[in-house]
């Protein structure tokens, strides 16, 4: 995602997820295997389900897997 804005995927279930935020939105979402999380800004991202996250964050935003 680039710009602002938020993605609320958390009732859909994935095996692997590639997240990109380039901004200041934010996303919620399931992934149960592999998880590769980019952070460019002020965005922050939510990783339920239990998936192995791999993050790389430049700016004031946050990863959180659970």
């Amino acid at each position: 995602m680039t710009g602002s804005g938020d993605i609320d995927a958390d009732g859909l279930a994935a095996t692997t997820l590639d997240v990109s935020v380039t901004g200041s939105g934010n996303v919620d979402a399931q992934a149960t295997g592999n998880a590769d999380v980019s952070i460019l800004g002020s965005g922050d991202v939510t990783i339920g389900g239990g998936a192995k996250c791999s993050t790389r964050q430049m700016g004031s935003g946050t990863a959180t897997c659970k």
